[in-house]
């Protein structure tokens, strides 16, 4: 191990924190979801049609239930991330360790290939692994938290840093359900 830049040390992981991380993983997708089905619900209130509204809306409350017991169920099989754990900033790269010793892995910098924040983490993405390590703010003093943005912003190329733009993934949602009702047209007019 390189010296040390920066060490971490962090609790067992919630699992609501645990949630947060797949939100911000699965940003771009959530909001191509929320482009269709916004879309679907504006197209059927103008329509007055109000039933099909509650269908999507409840269809739109499944997938948030999925998403959910999905995420429960991949929380509770890695016990990793319910063990007290040491994250090493080094020269090197990133060192994560269980303090019981049953999980360690490296990342070297070069190994990184997107780095997505929000306010309450950080999420550094491996293109090696296709893992990454996230890091919550809420574990960093002020004054550590400074020094690992500075870290990671010197350690690491500014085209890793993803910004999700909102407006793009709605209006491809969007675009998406657009394509799904003119296919829907095209296949009925085929049919009769």
């Amino acid at each position: 191990m390189g010296e040390p830049q920066l060490q971490i040390t962090e609790g067992k992981l919630e699992f609501q924190d645990y949630l947060d991380m797949v939100r911000l993983v699965n940003k771009r997708d959530w909001y191509m979801i929320c482009g269709f089905f916004s879309l679907a619900i504006v197209i059927n209130i103008i329509t007055k049609d109000i039933s099909s509204v509650i269908t999507i809306l409840i269809l739109w409350g499944g997938y948030e239930l999925y998403l959910r017991r999905k995420s429960k169920r991949a929380f509770q099989s890695s016990k990793h991330y319910q063990i007290e754990r040491t994250t090493y900033i080094t020269a090197r790269g990133i060192e994560f360790a269980t303090v019981d010793g049953s999980f360690h892995s490296i990342t070297k910098w070069d190994e990184f290939c997107e780095v997505r924040e929000n306010k309450k983490l950080f999420y550094l993405m491996s293109s090696s692994s296709g893992y990454g390590h996230f890091f919550y703010k809420k574990n960093f003093t002020p004054e550590a938290l400074a020094q690992f943005e500075n870290i990671i912003k010197n350690m690491l190329d500014s085209k890793l840093f993803v910004k999700v733009n909102p407006l793009k993934y709605i209006g491809i949602g969007v675009l998406i359900h657009i394509a799904f009702i003119c296919l829907s047209a095209a296949v009925d007019h085929l049919l009769q």
